[in-house]
């Protein structure tokens, strides 16, 4: 019988959190899943609590598969490795240091079912400072292009944990995960499926666990994000999508590249103006957060920038309030 969902569960040094998950996923009410878990090269406990794990729901343990590698392959590696191996009829990822409410695959796949949607969007909990936040996501009328244009607002999450997507619509259309990119590589992946003009549905609630305070550290290798040569990789991953290079979501995306890569200090003062500005000048193009928050953050480290963008950065601050 084929899987009604794959679950993907990537993780790596994830001994102090992955048994949370684990036990949230194996406790879903709905039968039918297939679970796909795999071990990128962690040298902690991870491995061996992943079989303990299992061990304990027996009923689960014909549906699991798990795979350890031998060397670290990378978050996009694992995420696609574990993408090929799926045989459900719709794929969602967990990652190691989150978890999900017990009813969630089963709402989900109703939700898909029963509106004949590729992809289903759904809210999550933000856990972040000991206190718990929700964040739903209700589009009225649920477009791809809506969905994109949340996204660059920073209104929808781009992740792959909160959206359960037709495994064949996936391949169809082709959209993998880069494997070079350990960084937003989940947004790259969210952007391409959305680009290939989905029917889209929307589950009213929050049905996903995001723990801000642990996450991303159980997910790659703690030195990839930190690697100059991700920044080439992300931008040629951004760059080779199907994405006109005048669109709101190609300029946000390339901004939060430039501010990530300040904030992490990838780059040398004079290096990262050399890399950025080809771009820079047309940051003003919008007025979301992340631009705002990129050229505040440059003026305040005493970048030498076009005299204009100090004028865009006060207007955008008014703007705001």
């Amino acid at each position: 019988m084929t899987p009604s969902v794959s679950v993907i569960v990537p993780a790596y040094q994830a001994a102090e959190y992955i048994e949370r998950c684990l036990h949230s996923l194996f406790r879903q009410f709905l039968r039918n899943i297939q679970y796909i878990i795999i071990d990128d090269a962690s040298t902690d406990a991870t491995p061996d609590i992943i079989r303990r794990i299992v061990d304990l729901y027996p009923h689960r343990r014909s549906q699991t598969i798990i795979l350890t590698n031998k060397t670290n392959q990378g978050i996009g590696a694992v995420r696609q490795a574990a993408l090929e191996r799926a045989t459900g009829e719709f794929v969602i990822h967990c990652d190691a240091d989150d978890y999900f409410e017990p009813e969630a695959l089963m709402m989900l796949y109703i939700q898909a079912t029963t509106t004949d949607a590729d992809i289903v969007i759904c809210g999550h909990f933000i856990h972040h400072n000991d206190k718990v936040t929700e964040h739903r996501y209700n589009a009225i009328k649920p477009s791809p292009q809506r969905a994109l244009e949340d996204i660059a607002a920073k209104r929808l999450h781009a992740a792959v944990w909160n959206k359960l997507i037709r495994r064949d619509f996936i391949r169809q259309h082709g959209i993998t995960f880069p494997k070079g990119l350990n960084v937003c590589e989940d947004l790259i992946f969210s952007i391409h499926a959305l680009l290939c003009q989905p029917r889209i549905a929307t589950y009213p609630g929050c049905l996903y666990h995001y723990d801000r305070d642990i996450n991303s550290k159980s997910l790659s290798a703690i030195d990839y994000p930190h690697d100059p040569e991700q920044l080439c990789v992300w931008i040629n991953e951004l760059q080779r999508l199907p994405l006109s290079r005048h669109s709101i979501i190609y300029w946000t995306e390339m901004t939060h590249i430039a501010y990530w890569a300040l904030r992490h200090d990838i780059l040398d003062p004079h290096s990262y103006s050399r890399f950025f500005r080809p771009y820079i000048h047309l940051i003003r193009k919008s007025r979301y957060k992340m631009h705002i928050r990129l050229l505040t953050e440059l003026a305040a480290r005493g970048f030498s920038l076009p005299r204009r963008l100090f004028a865009i950065i006060d207007a955008l601050h008014s703007w705001r309030h």
